[in-house]
């Protein structure tokens, strides 16, 4: 009988052990999913964090390229600015080129109008005093 005795109690105490440990985990069970949560949060912060971060370089790589290309922009609006300045001056002077010809002709129409091969020549037309 004391053998039963026994035998229960250390079945009891077996139990009673396993029962602590269940029931540990079963009160800890809301801090635990809390605590996970929580986990869950902070790694998603962290996730956040570090796309933030990788965005900011970007916009920075970004700016800097457009900083060169405006640079380089300007540069080549330079030089274009002064080769339309030659052109314009190289425009200019094939224009008063082609007025001075423009004239020279209007005075060869008129010296031919007037050239005759005899002085006072009555079949001339238009009649000039010549």
């Amino acid at each position: 009988m004391t053998e039963w005795l026994t035998n229960i109690s250390n079945l009891l105490s077996v139990l009673s052990a396993a029962g602590l440990l269940g029931g540990g985990v079963w009160m800890y069970r809301r801090e635990n999913r809390r605590i996970k949560q929580a986990e869950a949060a902070r790694a998603e912060a962290d996730l956040n964090t570090l796309a933030a971060h990788e965005w900011k370089e970007i916009a920075e790589h970004r700016e800097q390229k457009l900083i060169a290309l405006q640079a380089s922009n300007d540069e080549l609006t330079k030089r274009v600015t002064g080769m339309f300045d030659t052109v314009g001056q190289w425009r200019d002077r094939c224009d008063e080129k082609d007025t001075r010809i423009h004239e020279l002709e209007l005075k060869l129409m008129s010296v031919e109008i007037r050239l005759c091969n005899r002085r006072g020549c009555a079949d001339r037309e238009p009649q000039s005093g010549f």
